[in-house]
């Protein structure tokens, strides 16, 4: 009697990687989706082309070198693919991957002396790797226009960087090195690969595509992606982080920003949307880690899933057939970001000369916005105008309070607009306020990193409050690991409620290396300094808010790392403390 033969098969995420020759210095990897089953098509991204444009081969050649590429009989293609647990298989509809409970896992292992045992007759990956590796080829090298037209509006290459240039150069000639390998970067951010597996067996399997144009800010997202690409496939492959949608750009949303966790190599991933415990493939990861102005930006940037496989040639378009497409945008769900987006106060953007920086609104009737002082000090020099959300008028403010030049603490300012309540789009007359608390699930609200000119919705980045300090059982100072860049200072750092915890003031930023952390941020307390404001709305007078002024040394000291608030140094849209080795990097 004939048996049936359990057919292999595997998790959409794979490991790719690309050697040029005989030379292992001339290898590319990253990461890639299994995008067609029935066929063994794998997508990935040209970040994998990188090692092989060192060797003279370009992409903006026109179709010529393309086929070059395609056609390159020593360019060597590689997939690792994992192999897919039936419970994965019976979930490819879109649920969640499952893991089984604790006490499910302990009873399962051997007990007493048998598990060193069964670890000491360990085979070398059938017991340990649940991986094969595929030889693979080329089918087609092809470019999201789409997701072009929104780089370069929105990352142009003579700000961004894709390489890392803050290790010490031997020479002029790693700085050469350095401008073509971003030159390069840049180039292959907007070009995706479809590759086939060689001796593959079909099977058929079903991802959900959701279009990106039904995404929106606030939306949880997963990334699955194997850091460093190649690099020991048998630690890293196929590792998980979640985040959230940070900001949308481009037509469509072809621009995903996300502050998921995401390490080089992880390009190629896929970024998928979870709504109501169920994943939608909506994105391919681009960048992990990029650079703007010296400053490294938190945001892991993806493009539309869609839009690539619109841009697929129409001989091999087979694939977007087997995908179901046109899931609805998320209602928000229980217990989700955005069933709270909407009661989030409204965070503008406060443009003074060519600087900018980010604002709350924080009374409705009084058009009062509270932001850093430090984000309006050259309100004497220019005028401080707001723009609200992606509208694209800059609207006039008279400036309520500020100080100039920032010796003590707080650094908080308040301008009043000049526009009528029906266009700040507020819930509640006044913002709901509440004390901070370590452990709590927070979100940085602001218009870090992108201006006016882009015209974008501020940025949201999601993370907990990692300390809170006080001085006599009055907190002064939040710690949070939200993702905080230059711009967002004035910002909001709100709870999953939507209310008000605290007003970003900075990021961190180390000075012997010139590295910035994002993730390590402070914000100043709002229920500290809210009665003093509440007195203000209530009573108009502003003489009440030099009482924000807090003229203590040990206060000045915490805030400014040891040196005083004096000693800031303004320097374009940021202002940093220059002679500590860790120092406070202000980010208006």
């Amino acid at each position: 009697m004939a048996t049936n033969k359990r057919k292999t098969m595997f998790k959409p995420a794979c490991v790719v990687t690309i050697t040029h020759g005989d030379i292992h210095a001339n290898k590319g990897s990253c990461c890639g989706i299994l995008i067609d089953t029935s066929i063994g098509y794998v997508l990935s991204h040209g970040s994998i082309l990188a090692s092989c444009l060192l060797k003279g081969l370009r992409l903006n050649q026109g179709e010529h070198t393309l086929n070059t590429f395609i056609n390159n009989k020593n360019l060597m293609c590689e997939v690792l693919a994992e192999e897919s647990p039936d419970l994965w298989n019976s979930n490819q509809t879109g649920n969640l991957h499952e893991t089984p409970s604790i006490e499910t896992a302990v009873t399962s292992v051997s007990t007493d002396n048998q598990i060193s045992k069964d670890l000491q007759h360990i085979k070398w990956r059938s017991d340990v790797h649940s991986f094969v590796s595929f030889s693979a080829s080329i089918v087609d090298i092809f470019k999201c226009s789409a997701f072009q037209s929104a780089l370069e509006r929105l990352m142009p290459d003579s700000s961004w960087e894709l390489v890392d240039r803050k290790g010490e150069k031997q020479n002029s000639d790693d700085a050469v090195l350095d401008d073509t390998q971003n030159q390069d970067m840049h180039s292959l951010l907007s070009y995706f690969v479809l590759l086939k597996l060689h001796n593959w067996t079909p099977y058929k399997s079903k991802e959900v595509v959701r279009p990106a144009e039904y995404c929106q800010i606030g939306e949880q997202v997963e990334i699955c992606s194997t850091p460093f690409g190649g690099f020991k496939p048998e630690a890293f492959l196929n590792s998980y982080s979640h985040g959230i949608i940070s900001n949308l750009a481009g037509r469509d949303n072809c621009l995903i920003l996300s502050d998921a966790r995401c390490i080089p190599g992880g390009e190629g991933a896929p970024l998928y949307t979870i709504i109501h415990s169920k994943r939608y493939l909506t994105g391919i990861v681009v960048a992990s880690l990029c650079w703007k102005n010296d400053e490294w930006i938190g945001f892991c940037i993806s493009c539309a899933i869609d839009k690539i496989l619109d841009s697929l040639p129409t001989d091999k378009m087979s694939c977007i057939h087997r995908y179901i497409r046109g899931v609805p945008p998320s209602d928000g769900g229980e217990r989700s970001l955005l069933g709270y987006m909407p009661l989030f106060p409204v965070t503008v953007l406060l443009q003074v000369g060519k600087t900018w920086g980010s604002g709350v609104i924080i009374g409705k009737k009084e058009r009062l916005v509270l932001t850093c002082s430090h984000v309006i000090k050259d309100a004497n020099l220019f005028p401080v105008e707001a723009k609200i959300g992606s509208d694209d008028r800059l609207i006039k403010t008279e400036v309520i309070h500020r100080q100039h030049p920032l010796h003590h603490q707080f650094d908080l300012g308040l301008v009043r607009l000049s526009c009528g309540e029906q266009q700040l789009g507020m819930q509640k007359d006044v913002v709901e306020c509440a004390k901070p608390t370590v452990g709590m699930k927070v979100f940085a609200v602001g218009y870090g990193v992108f201006g006016a000119e882009h015209n974008l919705a501020p940025s949201v980045t999601s993370g907990v409050i990692s300390k809170v300090l006080h001085f006599k059982h009055i907190p002064v100072m939040v710690q949070t690991t939200c993702a905080v860049h230059p711009g967002a200072s004035g910002g909001a750092l709100v709870d999953g409620l939507g209310r008000l915890l605290g007003i970003i003031v900075c990021n961190t930023r180390d000075n012997s290396s010139g590295a910035s952390f994002p993730h390590i941020n402070m914000s100043i307390p709002v229920c500290t300094v809210w009665p003093i404001i509440s007195k203000f709305l209530v009573t108009g007078d502003s003489e009440c808010l030099q009482a924000l002024i807090v003229k203590n040394k040990l206060l000045d000291s915490l805030w400014s790392l040891g040196e005083t608030a004096a000693s800031f140094h303004s320097k374009h849209y940021d202002m940093k403390i220059l002679k500590l080795q860790v120092v406070i990097s202000r980010s208006s």
